[in-house]
C-alpha cells in the first residue's frame, strides 16, 4: 500500500504472514508476544474494496487489521497455546477505535490492545472537558468492554516528541492522573516513550520515579 501498511485484505498476504508467525515461533520457541501493529502513519489502513468491506464490517478504520490479529490469534491458540498477540490501538484514523463486535462477543484471550493515544495534549488529562480528550478516553473504556482482564494495556507518551530540549515539561500532575485514570478503565500493562530521553524533558528521571511508584 502507498503508505507502507500491508493489506490485510488479500487473502495470500495474509496467509505468507501467518507462516512466517509460525515460522518464527518454531525459530524463537521462547516468544510468547507476537506483535502485529500498523506502520506508524497516519491514514486509512488500505483502499482496496476488501478492507474497505472490513472497515465497514467493524466500524472502524482499523478493520482490517483487527480481522487478521482475529485470524492469528485462532491459529496461535490452535498451534502454540500461551502465545499472545499484541496489536497497537493508536490515531484516530487507524486503529483507536475499538472494533464493533457481535453483542456479547469479546477479543481473544490470547490478544493484547495496547492503546497509545498520541494525539492528545500533553498538557490536559482525561478530566478535562475537551471533547477530543473526552473521545479518547471513552475509546479506551470501549476497549476495556471488549478486553479479557489483564490484556489491556498502554504506550503512554508522558512528553511531546522533540519539544522539552531546553525546559522540562511541566505535566506531572498530568501523567499521574493518567496512570490512575488507566487503572480505573482496566488497564493492567504500561510502557512509557519519550520519558528516557532526559535531553528532551528535564524531569525525565522524576517522572520515572513517579511512574514506577504509582505502579
Amino acid at each position: 500500500v502507498a503508505t507502507m501498511q500491508l493489506c490485510f485484505g488479500n487473502p495470500a498476504l495474509r496467509e505468507e504472514l501467518t507462516a512466517n508467525v509460525l515460522r518464527h515461533l518454531a525459530a524463537e520457541p521462547r516468544n510468547r508476544i507476537i506483535t502485529v501493529d500498523a506502520n506508524d502513519t497516519p491514514g486509512r489502513l488500505c483502499c482496496c474494496p476488501a478492507c474497505l468491506a472490513l472497515e465497514e464490517q467493524y466500524q472502524s478504520p482499523g478493520g482490517p487489521l483487527i480481522d487478521y490479529d482475529l485470524e492469528l490469534c485462532a491459529v496461535l491458540e490452535r498451534e502454540h497455546p500461551g502465545v499472545f498477540v499484541r496489536t497497537i490501538a493508536y490515531r484516530r484514523s487507524q486503529t483507536q477505535e475499538p472494533p464493533s463486535l457481535p453483542e456479547g462477543q469479546r477479543l481473544p484471550a490470547n490478544l493484547i490492545v495496547s492503546f497509545a493515544p498520541i494525539e492528545d495534549c500533553y498538557f490536559c488529562d482525561w478530566t478535562h472537558p475537551d471533547a477530543r480528550l473526552q473521545e479518547t478516553y471513552a475509546d479506551l473504556r470501549a476497549w476495556s468492554a471488549i478486553t479479557e482482564p489483564g490484556n489491556l494495556w498502554a504506550w503512554l507518551y508522558p512528553n511531546p516528541w522533540g519539544t522539552g530540549i531546553e525546559m522540562p515539561v511541566g505535566n506531572l500532575e498530568r501523567n499521574i492522573n493518567q496512570v490512575r485514570l488507566m487503572h480505573r478503565a482496566g488497564v493492567r500493562g504500561l510502557f512509557t516513550d519519550h520519558s528516557k530521553y532526559l535531553q528532551r524533558a528535564g524531569l525525565g528521571e522524576l517522572q520515572a520515579y513517579l511512574f514506577l511508584k504509582l505502579l
